[in-house]
């Protein structure tokens, strides 16, 4: 991690970023013409034992209202399925099927041969930058 922090921070060093003159402009403008804001004051706090208890019974009455539930019968019987005949093929006579084995002509050979090349190339380069990063 240490040279990654060490890489971030020469990027970040390198980054020359002017504002324009007339966008500086715009956006003191901008906050000059606008309204400070002050912060919120917050209402006191009332703290008693009305909410303490309120937390408890609500508590307690989720307690029984789980034991009550769990201890009910919830089984509940699938519908009952109509018998369906068992499934018969729609055609009686087998096609015949004809298959023969591609014959590659030579500028498609020449072609799954770059194909295959060029992924070992992004395999190799995907492998040395995970080397790389870790």
């Amino acid at each position: 991690m240490d040279k990654l922090g060490q890489r971030l921070r020469a990027d970040a060093a390198a980054i020359d970023a002017t504002v324009p003159a007339a966008l500086r402009q715009r956006v003191d403008t901008a906050r000059q013409t606008t309204l400070p804001v002050s912060p919120r004051e917050h209402a006191p706090r009332r703290t008693g034992w009305l909410p303490g208890l309120a937390s408890v019974v609500t508590g307690l009455a989720a307690v029984v209202l789980l034991v009550v539930w769990s201890g009910r019968d919830n089984a509940v019987e699938p519908p009952a399925v109509a018998d369906t005949p068992a499934w018969q093929p729609q055609m009686s006579r087998e096609i015949a099927l004809r298959v023969e084995p591609a014959a590659l002509t030579k500028p498609l050979q020449k072609e799954l041969d770059a194909l295959r090349a060029d992924v070992e190339k992004a395999r190799e380069s995907i492998e040395r930058d995970l080397r790389d990063s870790f």
